[in-house]
């Protein structure tokens, strides 16, 4: 029985879904093996007796073409929860007819050509270490060629500046503005997210408008900005500036994030997605360390074996490879992981940038989880980069 008291239990949403979307299968054993779950599973959600994990959740959405968001989204009335049910249903694919009528309604134009003289200003203050505001004609410049500048500010991590670059475009007339409203929406989500702001909610609220418009399907990435997002808000106190303590992270959110990454992974079938992949990995640990979801190493092997079905690691990207050797740590092929770094540092000048970031990913994951072969992998990976700078 649905509790109409307090906010709904994941269990309770998952009631619902039956009950509105009975229609669509007959038994439960058919649903169980639509879904490849155990019959028992299901009885047991249904009678709130067992937990929906996030794997779980992922495959009643795709189950019932239902957005992720439903699971993230709060309701404390279950009446409401089913009236709007339908509006988080994905819909089919559309025609090529019907795609070309969507863009024709929508006003989706390629962007203004840029003048000339405009170009020209562009390359100019591209070549500059620092762009200031005062080399900007924000009268003269068209709201085209005021978005590359803003792109460039962002490339700079000028991250204040390109924000105000983009007040300005929404200051300016003309039909740039609404046609290309998700791009600019989405940078500045990005401008938001950045460790300069921190404005984490700031971005949140702009991401979830995109996803509720569809812009997700177009540009997945902005479900991996979201899961970000949330991920930081879990484990990060911006007013102490430093991580929390285990005991101290929103597990809500953190869930959130997993399932946007699960969400993301999935979203980007014929994009590179392992960033997506090894985030996920990543958290997936960090939950089952503090308690909030039951992880498993088979788990993420057959996630990683999936994985490099379609991906061919660039040994001479600094960012693939260590994702990679990351990946093969999470699931025990410590020694691999360390081969296949030592082979890339003894072939490869590697910027200290990127070595330093990995190991702050390393610190991150070992704040939380004290696990082991983390900690042999952070070791190695430190004191080769020490013997190369002492070089």
């Amino acid at each position: 029985m649905v509790s109409y008291a307090d906010e709904l239990s994941d269990s309770e949403k998952f009631v619902i879904i039956l009950q509105k979307y009975a229609d669509e299968y007959h038994t439960q054993k058919e649903l169980s093996e639509k879904m490849g779950i155990p019959k028992q599973s299901i009885s047991d959600w249904k009678n709130n007796s067992r937990s929906i994990r996030i794997k779980n959740r992922n495959s009643i959405s795709k189950t019932f073409r239902l957005k992720d968001m439903i699971w993230i989204d709060r309701f404390d009335d279950a009446v409401n929860f089913e009236e709007k049910l339908d509006s988080y249903r994905i819909e089919p694919k559309q025609s090529i007819n019907q795609s070309s009528i969507f863009i024709a309604n929508n006003i989706i134009f390629p962007s203004k050509t840029i003048s000339l003289k405009e170009q020209n200003i562009l390359k100019r203050i591209s070549q500059k270490k620092e762009i200031s505001l005062d080399d900007i004609n924000f009268i003269e410049m068209s709201s085209a060629s005021l978005y590359e500048v803003a792109k460039l500010l962002k490339s700079k991590n000028q991250i204040i500046e390109a924000v105000e670059v983009l007040r300005e475009i929404n200051e300016k007339r003309g039909s740039f503005k609404y046609t290309h409203h998700h791009q600019i929406k989405h940078l500045q989500a990005i401008l938001y997210s950045h460790e300069t702001l921190q404005q984490w909610d700031n971005s949140i609220d702009i991401l979830r408008l995109l996803y509720v418009e569809n812009y997700h399907i177009q540009e997945p990435e902005i479900i991996t900005l979201l899961a970000s997002n949330y991920k930081r808000k879990a484990l990060y106190s911006s007013s102490s500036q430093q991580w929390l303590t285990p005991n101290e992270v929103d597990k809500e959110l953190l869930s959130s994030a997993l399932l946007l990454y699960r969400e993301a992974y999935e979203a980007k079938k014929e994009h590179i997605r392992y960033y997506d992949a090894i985030n996920f990995a990543y958290l997936y640990n960090i939950a089952n360390a503090i308690e909030i979801e039951q992880s498993s190493v088979m788990e993420l092997k057959k996630l990683y074996s999936e994985l490099k079905q379609e991906w061919s690691v660039d040994k001479s990207n600094w960012w693939e490879v260590s994702s990679d050797a990351e990946f093969l740590m999470l699931i025990g092929e410590v020694a691999l992981a360390k081969h296949n770094i030592t082979i890339f540092l003894e072939d490869y000048v590697v910027d200290s940038f990127n070595i330093e970031t990995t190991l702050r990913q390393l610190k991150l994951y070992l704040h939380f989880t004290q696990e082991s072969n983390t900690q042999e992998f952070h070791d190695y990976l430190y004191e080769s980069w020490s013997v190369i700078n002492s070089d």
